[in-house]
């Protein structure tokens, strides 16, 4: 988690500091990693994926910490884990978490010149959809696509591996 603040605190120095090394290294294995940790961090996928992390991981750290305490009994343990399962469930139905991450992502972007990704054009099997073979969009805008194969997928995960029986 601390790793995890500090790159969304500091990340235009870290960005910056990986373009000097870049710059500044004549080691091809450095370039090529440098190069790479530059190209993945400028993209669209890892500034949603920090801000997406961010806020849950925070909330898991904390339940986690709860759970380690020597005091613990296991029916507080149990109603951690359902409120962690409920909290995340609240996430995922709830418009206005993933808006405001959505939002706060575009922002980020804007600033550090981070271009937003078309929507990606899918064909879908003529066995699929006979009726019409030509090529179609699953999702009208990027927002939509990054909620449904993103953020509903992270959190569809930890909400199923919570599950307790």
């Amino acid at each position: 988690m601390k790793l995890l603040k500090a790159i969304k605190l500091n990340y235009t120095a870290l960005v910056k500091a990986l373009e000097n090394i870049y710059e500044d290294t004549k080691l091809p294995e450095i370039r090529a990693k440098s190069k790479g940790i530059i190209t993945q961090m400028k993209s669209f996928n890892f500034i949603f994926s920090l801000n997406m992390m961010y806020p849950i991981l925070k909330l898991i750290v904390k339940v986690s910490a709860n759970l380690q305490a020597k005091q613990l009994n296991l029916l507080s343990a149990i109603s951690l884990i359902t409120s962690l399962n409920t909290t995340l469930q609240n996430f995922r139905s709830d418009d206005s978490f993933f808006n405001n991450l959505y939002k706060e992502t575009v922002q980020s972007c804007t600033l550090e010149n981070i271009s937003i990704p078309e929507v990606r054009k899918r064909k879908v099997s003529c066995l699929l959809d006979s009726k019409n073979s030509s090529s179609q969009i699953f999702h009208e805008t990027m927002e939509q696509e990054i909620k449904i194969n993103c953020f509903n997928v992270a959190l569809d995960n930890m909400i199923s591996g919570l599950i307790t029986y």
